[in-house]
């Protein structure tokens, strides 16, 4: 008899220890798999944020040069103004600036408005006729990206 009971208190033991061992082993991948889930959507979180970043950085060079070739059409000299393959170049910075509206760019209109601090970067005070605080002169136009800030307009504003 007494030999059974031992061995039945081996077999117990052995039988709690591996249940242990099984729990353990059953916590363990849980947390594995739990981890591994976090892990993909942080990831893919942060995927999407580096796009949406990349695509800011695109828009915000194409932005610089569209204004770059607003600034030139608005100084051609009176004798060129009327040629045809100049006025294709603008004709088609148009076409792309009416793309670029329709993937949601949209220009912030800021001359003769109230100065907004969100929208606007006070670069001068100027004196002139006017409600202070007001803004006189845009010197860099500012967009909007799907409703959310991408540039800031650059102002003057009256004293």
């Amino acid at each position: 008899m007494d030999l059974e009971n031992n061995i039945e208190e081996q077999n117990t033991d052995e039988q709690k220890k591996c249940e242990q061992l099984r729990d353990d082993y059953l916590a363990g991948w849980q947390r594995a798999v739990a981890d591994l889930a976090n892990y993909k959507k942080n990831e893919s979180e942060r995927i999407t944020w580096l796009k949406k970043q990349i695509d800011q950085d695109w828009l915000l060079k194409i932005c610089e040069f569209c204004d770059d070739l607003e600034r030139a059409q608005n100084h051609i000299p009176e004798n060129l103004q009327n040629e045809d393959w100049l006025k294709g170049i603008f004709l088609a910075n148009s076409k792309f600036l009416e793309e670029l509206k329709k993937q949601g760019l949209a220009e912030i209109k800021a001359l003769g408005e109230k100065f907004n601090p969100e929208f606007h970067e006070a670069i001068e005070e100027v004196g002139g006729e006017g409600e202070s605080g007001t803004v006189a002169e845009v010197i860099q136009k500012g967009y909007l990206l799907n409703g959310e800030l991408l540039r800031a307009v650059k102002v003057k504003i009256i004293k």
